[in-house]
């Protein structure tokens, strides 16, 4: 909890905006959006579960993902990569971290922005100043900072750091 503090007090935002974000990223995508999207895409065959049948497997799911068992962001992933076979042996659950990862363009950095979000805030105590992007990296320990530089700047204004 100390570190969840930490970050309210640097973002300076109230428990209310912080517990709406976590609603946000945990609760699932309603089943009739899932449904209307996948009805409105040819990539979906123009077509889709019923309602019914995508709470169905959210609840027999446990609403988290079955490869990393993470209830962030879950997504339904069609097991044989035809997405548009929606029989339910062919649907998994799966956060969308490792939806991307069975993707051609497969995530390489699990958790980045936490990763730059730990080690920059780590890093600013421990060395007493705003670390630089190539210490950010490292001590993340990712490929890249990539679009997570505005996440940096970000930081270095709510750390006291004016010139972003």
């Amino acid at each position: 909890m100390k570190s969840i503090e930490e970050f309210l007090k640097i973002l300076n935002i109230s428990e209310d905006e912080a517990l709406d974000a976590l609603v946000s990223a945990f609760s699932p995508t309603p089943p009739p959006t899932v449904r209307q999207n996948w009805n409105r895409l040819s990539t979906f065959g123009n077509s889709s579960p019923s309602s019914e049948e995508i709470w169905d497997l959210l609840c027999e799911g446990d609403f988290k993902c079955t490869k990393c068992g993470s209830h962030r962001r879950i997504t339904i992933d069609h097991i044989n990569s035809d997405a548009s076979d929606h029989s339910k042996e062919n649907l998994v659950l799966l956060c969308y971290s490792c939806n991307r990862g069975r993707s051609k363009r497969a995530t390489v950095d699990f958790n980045h922005a936490l990763k730059i979000y730990k080690a920059t805030v780590s890093l600013e105590k421990s060395l007493g100043r705003f670390p630089e992007l190539k210490e950010i990296k490292e001590s993340a320990e990712v490929g890249q900072i990539g679009s997570a530089t505005y996440l940096v700047k970000f930081l270095k204004v709510k750390l006291g750091y004016k010139n972003a």
